[in-house]
């Protein structure tokens, strides 16, 4: 699994401006609380199929990153 170059500030932003909960962006993503979590404090590294993800939760909401 290849790791991205998102940051985990990148990610809560994106998380914020989606105006989804943590539990939300979890079920959207199809991983657990705990790993949207790690994400956007930097315990867990984020992978492109997790930025690839986010990116079509965002397309869904009309939201460019």
């Amino acid at each position: 699994m290849k790791k991205s170059n998102m940051k985990p500030e990148e990610f809560k932003a994106l998380r914020d401006k989606a105006g989804m909960t943590r539990e939300e962006m979890a079920t959207a993503l199809g991983v657990s609380f705990f790993a949207v979590y790690s994400y956007e404090t930097g315990r867990r590294s984020i992978l492109e199929r997790t930025v690839k993800d986010l990116r079509e939760i965002m397309a869904k909401k009309s939201i460019k990153f």
